[in-house]
């Protein structure tokens, strides 16, 4: 929104609370597209698999991507603390998220009304005015382009299970089932180049109709 000055208490309260979460869904929504570029996944596959991973997990896995490419040191330091960073904006959305919000009287901003439940027991609040939300607003949409640019960067470097390092590490080729059915197809070619005789039916193995 360009301004808040017309909006009242109430209204700018839920006008932020859902910009951030329109932030937040745009910089998931590259992560889980840069984990599938990572994974050379088609869109669907990328949409199933994002779709039953945790946002943390989600991390992990970029990070042993990253790991895995051809990039320099440097490089690939400089992308771990990128993802890394997304954890501190993950603690905002988990506020955002998962707490009691609403406005207070003469604060324009949002109030959150935090909880700890573990080896202490406490209730707290948490306010962010118009400016914080803003900046935080900034941050994740600049976390987003950074995740862009990895995403673009690994592609260039044939990342994830497309790298030299990844094949040395996890040869590239058919696995599981696919191999299984290769193998089988490849074994009966083979068999009747070699002028093996075929497999018997059960007609073959009865004599046939009497």
């Amino acid at each position: 929104m360009d301004s808040y000055e017309k909006l009242d208490n109430e209204t700018l309260c839920f006008a932020l609370v859902g910009q951030f979460m329109w932030h937040w869904s745009m910089l998931e929504r590259t992560v889980d597209q840069a984990l599938g570029n990572a994974l050379d996944l088609t869109y669907m596959q990328m949409t199933v698999l994002s779709d039953h991973i945790k946002f943390v997990d989600k991390l992990k896995i970029l990070t042993g991507a990253v790991t895995l490419a051809t990039f320099k040191a440097d490089e690939r330091k400089g992308y771990h603390a990128t993802i890394d960073g997304l954890l501190i904006l993950y603690r905002d959305r988990n506020i955002v998220a998962h707490h009691q919000f609403g406005p207070l009287e003469d604060k324009r901003g949002v109030t959150f009304f935090t909880r700890q439940t573990k080896k202490t027991v406490k209730l707290n609040e948490e306010f962010w005015d118009e400016t914080q939300c803003l900046v935080r607003f900034m941050q994740i949409a600049k976390a987003e382009a950074a995740i862009m640019d990895l995403s673009k960067s690994m592609e260039k470097q044939k990342a994830g299970f497309a790298t030299r390092l990844a094949k040395l590490m996890a040869p590239s080729g058919p696995y599981g089932a696919k191999l299984e059915m290769q193998m089988e197809a490849h074994s009966g070619i083979e068999g009747l180049l070699r002028g093996a005789p075929p497999e018997d039916t059960d007609e073959q193995a009865t004599g046939g109709d009497d």
